[in-house]
């Protein structure tokens, strides 16, 4: 297997985390074992929107590609989670190519969203889901 079919989850790091390094931190040292495609975990960005907005910076000029896991549902109380558009806002922020969000308490997608809502909602971010 080649290492660009590779894709490692922060969370592989979690005791360095635990021990204070940044999630920059942790993407440069997977990046020096050779992997380049990361997943990158929202609860580990301790200020948000600098530390993303770095992540950025670091990343450009680089062939890594970025993922963004989000600790939330993608529907609470059969509505769209108000807060999916910040999640999409913030991949977008530091160049996140997918956002991994739960949708495992989903039973069916309520008819009201239908395709057209949803694919609406993520292409206004430039995110795939």
């Amino acid at each position: 297997m080649q290492n660009n079919q590779i894709v490692a989850n922060t969370l592989l790091l979690q005791h360095q985390h635990n021990a204070g390094k940044t999630q920059i931190e942790l993407v440069k040292q997977l990046t020096k074992l050779g992997i380049w495609n990361i997943e990158v975990r929202r609860e580990y960005f301790s200020d948000d929107l600098r530390e993303m907005e770095a992540l950025n910076c670091a990343k450009l000029g680089k062939r890594l590609t970025l993922f963004y896991s989000v600790p939330d549902v993608i529907f609470k109380s059969g509505q769209i989670n108000p807060k999916l558009l910040q999640y999409f806002a913030e991949a977008s922020l530091f160049g996140g190519q997918l956002c991994e969000i739960e949708c495992w308490r989903i039973r069916r997608l309520p008819r009201k969203f239908g395709t057209g809502a949803w694919n609406n909602c993520s292409k206004k971010h430039s995110v795939k889901c």
